[in-house]
Protein backbone atom coordinates (compact mmCIF):
# COMPACT_ATOMS: atom_id res chain seq x y z
CA UNK A 1 0.00 0.00 0.00
CA UNK A 2 1.65 3.45 -0.93
CA UNK A 3 -0.93 6.29 1.11
CA UNK A 4 -1.48 4.77 4.23
CA UNK A 5 -4.25 7.53 5.68
CA UNK A 6 -6.31 7.90 2.18
CA UNK A 7 -6.36 4.00 2.72
CA UNK A 8 -7.28 3.96 5.71
CA UNK A 9 -9.55 6.86 5.44
CA UNK A 10 -11.27 4.73 2.09
CA UNK A 11 -11.62 1.64 4.64
CA UNK A 12 -13.60 3.17 7.19
CA UNK A 13 -15.85 4.70 4.53
CA UNK A 14 -16.70 1.63 2.98
CA UNK A 15 -16.96 -0.14 6.02
CA UNK A 16 -14.20 -2.56 5.54
CA UNK A 17 -12.98 -3.50 9.53
CA UNK A 18 -9.43 -2.97 10.17
CA UNK A 19 -7.51 -4.45 13.00
CA UNK A 20 -4.76 -2.31 14.97
CA UNK A 21 -2.02 -1.27 13.41
CA UNK A 22 1.49 -2.52 14.19
CA UNK A 23 4.99 -1.35 13.95
CA UNK A 24 7.34 -4.09 12.48
CA UNK A 25 10.75 -3.79 13.23
CA UNK A 26 11.70 -2.82 9.98
CA UNK A 27 9.15 0.32 11.34
CA UNK A 28 6.87 -0.41 8.43
CA UNK A 29 3.30 -0.26 9.38
CA UNK A 30 1.18 -3.03 9.06
CA UNK A 31 -2.69 -4.07 9.99
CA UNK A 32 -5.14 -6.73 8.31
CA UNK A 33 -8.01 -6.14 6.39
CA UNK A 34 -11.23 -8.68 6.47
CA UNK A 35 -12.63 -8.59 2.78
CA UNK A 36 -15.28 -10.57 1.10
CA UNK A 37 -16.44 -13.53 3.21
CA UNK A 38 -14.44 -12.90 6.07
CA UNK A 39 -10.80 -13.23 4.40
CA UNK A 40 -8.03 -12.02 5.93
CA UNK A 41 -5.72 -9.39 4.13
CA UNK A 42 -2.26 -8.15 5.68
CA UNK A 43 -1.01 -5.02 4.55
CA UNK A 44 2.25 -3.14 4.96
CA UNK A 45 2.83 -0.12 4.22
CA UNK A 46 5.64 0.84 1.47
CA UNK A 47 6.90 4.53 2.11
CA UNK A 48 8.97 4.05 -0.77
CA UNK A 49 5.97 4.07 -2.97
CA UNK A 50 4.18 7.12 -1.24
CA UNK A 51 2.33 9.03 -3.79
CA UNK A 52 3.22 6.76 -6.91
CA UNK A 53 -0.27 5.17 -7.35
CA UNK A 54 -2.32 7.41 -5.89
CA UNK A 55 -5.70 5.47 -6.73
CA UNK A 56 -4.57 2.68 -5.66
CA UNK A 57 -5.31 0.93 -2.61
CA UNK A 58 -3.07 -1.95 -2.00
CA UNK A 59 0.08 -1.97 -5.20
CA UNK A 60 0.72 -5.92 -4.63
CA UNK A 61 3.35 -8.13 -2.96
CA UNK A 62 5.75 -5.88 -0.97
CA UNK A 63 9.32 -6.69 0.98
CA UNK A 64 7.33 -8.53 3.71
CA UNK A 65 5.70 -11.30 2.16
CA UNK A 66 4.13 -13.31 4.65
CA UNK A 67 3.17 -12.62 8.60
CA UNK A 68 2.92 -15.81 10.73
CA UNK A 69 1.34 -15.24 14.59
CA UNK A 70 3.23 -18.29 16.90
CA UNK A 71 2.78 -18.80 20.11
CA UNK A 72 6.56 -19.83 21.27
CA UNK A 73 9.06 -17.91 19.09
CA UNK A 74 12.27 -19.70 19.77
CA UNK A 75 10.13 -23.12 19.11
CA UNK A 76 8.77 -21.81 15.88
CA UNK A 77 12.22 -20.64 14.65
CA UNK A 78 13.80 -23.93 15.18
CA UNK A 79 10.69 -25.99 13.37
CA UNK A 80 10.57 -23.47 10.42
CA UNK A 81 14.83 -23.65 10.17
CA UNK A 82 14.47 -27.80 10.44
CA UNK A 83 11.43 -27.81 8.16
CA UNK A 84 11.45 -24.81 5.77
CA UNK A 85 15.25 -24.39 5.56
CA UNK A 86 14.60 -20.85 5.89
CA UNK A 87 17.80 -18.51 7.36
CA UNK A 88 17.47 -16.59 10.01
CA UNK A 89 17.92 -12.83 9.35
CA UNK A 90 17.15 -11.48 12.41
CA UNK A 91 15.22 -12.80 16.42
CA UNK A 92 14.67 -11.50 19.16
CA UNK A 93 11.89 -12.34 22.19
CA UNK A 94 8.95 -11.22 20.33
CA UNK A 95 9.74 -11.80 16.36
CA UNK A 96 11.82 -13.19 13.84
CA UNK A 97 12.80 -12.45 10.35
CA UNK A 98 13.43 -14.80 7.81
CA UNK A 99 14.23 -15.43 4.16
CA UNK A 100 13.00 -18.26 2.11
CA UNK A 101 14.52 -18.51 -1.50
CA UNK A 102 11.44 -17.65 -4.11
CA UNK A 103 11.20 -20.61 -6.60
CA UNK A 104 9.75 -18.40 -9.17
CA UNK A 105 11.85 -15.78 -9.19
CA UNK A 106 14.87 -18.60 -9.92
CA UNK A 107 12.55 -20.06 -12.49
CA UNK A 108 12.01 -16.64 -14.50
CA UNK A 109 15.47 -14.62 -13.68
CA UNK A 110 17.80 -17.62 -12.90
CA UNK A 111 18.50 -15.49 -10.31
CA UNK A 112 18.00 -16.00 -6.11
CA UNK A 113 15.93 -13.70 -4.41
CA UNK A 114 14.15 -14.27 -1.24
CA UNK A 115 10.94 -13.80 0.32
CA UNK A 116 10.39 -12.24 3.86
CA UNK A 117 8.63 -14.12 6.01
CA UNK A 118 7.84 -12.47 9.80
CA UNK A 119 6.96 -14.07 12.74
CA UNK A 120 5.19 -12.74 15.11
CA UNK A 121 4.68 -14.25 19.42
CA UNK A 122 1.52 -13.50 19.76
CA UNK A 123 0.27 -13.92 23.54
CA UNK A 124 -3.32 -15.61 24.53
CA UNK A 125 -4.36 -17.04 21.47
CA UNK A 126 -5.80 -20.21 20.60
CA UNK A 127 -4.32 -22.00 18.00
CA UNK A 128 -5.26 -24.88 16.18
CA UNK A 129 -5.45 -26.32 12.76
CA UNK A 130 -7.70 -24.22 10.56
CA UNK A 131 -8.05 -23.97 6.85
CA UNK A 132 -8.45 -19.69 6.82
CA UNK A 133 -9.71 -18.30 3.67
CA UNK A 134 -6.01 -16.37 3.17
CA UNK A 135 -3.08 -19.35 3.41
CA UNK A 136 0.80 -18.95 3.66
CA UNK A 137 2.10 -20.36 0.50
CA UNK A 138 5.58 -21.24 -0.42
CA UNK A 139 7.24 -22.58 -4.17
CA UNK A 140 9.82 -24.45 -4.12
CA UNK A 141 10.96 -25.72 -7.71
CA UNK A 142 9.80 -28.45 -9.63
CA UNK A 143 13.24 -30.11 -9.24
CA UNK A 144 13.13 -30.59 -5.73
CA UNK A 145 9.38 -30.44 -4.96
CA UNK A 146 9.71 -34.40 -4.19
CA UNK A 147 12.57 -34.69 -2.53
CA UNK A 148 10.82 -31.39 -0.08
CA UNK A 149 8.11 -33.64 0.52
CA UNK A 150 9.67 -36.81 1.27
CA UNK A 151 11.94 -34.58 3.68
CA UNK A 152 8.78 -33.22 5.57
CA UNK A 153 7.51 -37.03 6.13
CA UNK A 154 10.98 -37.86 7.21
CA UNK A 155 11.02 -35.02 9.49
CA UNK A 156 7.81 -36.66 11.04
CA UNK A 157 5.16 -34.16 9.54
CA UNK A 158 1.99 -35.02 7.88
CA UNK A 159 1.29 -33.29 4.31
CA UNK A 160 -1.39 -34.05 2.46
CA UNK A 161 -1.29 -36.26 -0.84
CA UNK A 162 0.29 -34.55 -3.71
CA UNK A 163 -2.23 -32.73 -6.36
CA UNK A 164 -0.97 -32.12 -9.99
CA UNK A 165 2.53 -32.67 -11.34
CA UNK A 166 5.34 -29.89 -10.80
CA UNK A 167 6.80 -30.57 -14.40
CA UNK A 168 4.29 -30.75 -16.34
CA UNK A 169 2.14 -27.80 -14.67
CA UNK A 170 0.88 -26.98 -11.10
CA UNK A 171 1.43 -29.03 -8.22
CA UNK A 172 1.09 -28.43 -4.60
CA UNK A 173 0.02 -30.23 -1.01
CA UNK A 174 -0.16 -28.47 2.13
CA UNK A 175 0.45 -29.33 6.36
CA UNK A 176 0.59 -27.38 9.30
CA UNK A 177 2.88 -26.12 11.14
CA UNK A 178 3.50 -26.30 15.16
CA UNK A 179 0.54 -23.78 15.82
CA UNK A 180 -1.51 -24.98 13.25
CA UNK A 181 -1.20 -22.44 10.79
CA UNK A 182 -1.64 -24.17 7.07
CA UNK A 183 1.21 -23.97 4.75
CA UNK A 184 0.72 -24.77 1.22
CA UNK A 185 3.89 -25.63 -1.08
CA UNK A 186 3.22 -24.94 -4.71
CA UNK A 187 5.22 -25.45 -7.38
CA UNK A 188 5.09 -25.15 -11.16
CA UNK A 189 7.73 -25.06 -14.65
CA UNK A 190 8.72 -21.92 -15.65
Amino acid sequence: MTNLEDTLSYFEREGIKVSNRVTLPTGQISFDIHAFDNARLTEVHNKALEGQFPEARVTGFGDVNVRIGVSNIHNAVAWYEKNLGVKIVEQNDNYAHLQVEDAYDWMQLSQVYYDNIWLEQIEGMTFENANPSVRNYFDVRPDVFHETYNQLKENGLNPSEVAGNPHNGWAGFQFFDLDGNRINVWSYPA
